[in-house]
């Protein structure tokens, strides 16, 4: 997001997931959809639609099905990024940009940025309450969710101002170190990359009714994993994860068997 110019192949999955994992976006993801935000604000005009769609594709975790559709996100930008139809030519036209940037490349000097203080905060937790209160959000999605907001929104000041980009990234960083600490995320990232295992190791296995699949790893509890042929979803549960987990790991066994049926 912070690279000069993009050459996208045009199937791209392009998106901010680490909500996912229970952080917000770092690396100045989350700065970078304030200044995008920030961007797209104009004299007189409703300022809060805007952040709000912003906050909405962070908070949500939305992924582009294709390069164009990330423009709609404003993952890519359209002074900037181009879409390559053709994937084996991304590369070449990607050389090409650079050699074009090249000659008389000048460094883009840090932007100012506006931001909307507890007036955007307040429009941005009643969306993420409205979440929870329709159960598409647990009370930790919410808490996340506040996390992001408070960067979009420059923190607590108490109304419209223009901050500096390193403002925005000190309070990124508080954000995201303040989540790495929370109960609930240790051990998201185990279970991140035990799913990520699995799913390797499933790819390609095809069947109907109920099939025994053994070696997975001990850390995963449910998967699911589409079949494109057939438009079904197996659904995967582990049967032998113990809730609360054992005492002693030792008692656990070395492979973990997981039931798969059709949903």
């Amino acid at each position: 997001m912070h690279a000069d110019a993009g050459m996208v192949s045009a199937e791209s999955y392009v998106g901010l997931v680490e909500v996912g994992i229970g952080v917000i976006p770092g690396g100045g993801g989350t700065k970078e959809f304030a200044v995008r935000a920030s961007d797209e604000f104009k004299e007189g005009e409703v300022l809060i639609p805007t952040l709000i769609e912003r906050f909405k594709a962070i908070a949500t975790a939305s992924v582009s099905t294709s390069a164009a559709e990330a423009f709609n996100y404003r993952y890519l930008l359209p002074e900037r990024d181009l879409i390559v139809m053709n994937k084996d030519r991304a590369i070449a036209e990607a050389k090409k940009k650079v050699l074009e940037l090249a000659p008389n490349y000048t460094q883009p000097l840090p932007k100012k940025v506006t931001v909307l203080g507890q007036t955007g905060l307040a429009a941005l937790y009643v969306a993420a309450n409205e979440l929870k209160l329709g159960r598409y959000a647990s009370e930790h999605d919410i808490k996340i969710a506040h996390k992001i907001a408070w960067v979009l929104c420059g923190g607590d000041l108490s109304g419209t101002q223009i901050v500096s980009e390193q403002y925005l990234l000190d309070l990124e960083r508080e954000a995201f170190l303040s989540l790495c600490g929370e109960q609930k995320n240790v051990g998201t990232d185990s279970a991140h990359v035990a799913n990520k295992q699995a799913l390797a190791k499933l790819k390609g296995f095809e069947g109907s009714g109920v099939r025994r699949f053994e070696g997975l790893c001990p850390n995963l509890r449910t998967l699911e994993l589409p079949n494109p042929r057939t438009k079904k979803t197996w659904k995967h549960t582990s049967s032998k994860h113990t809730d609360p987990p054992l005492e002693d790991p030792k008692k656990a066994d070395s492979k973990t068997t997981v039931q798969m049926t059709w949903r």
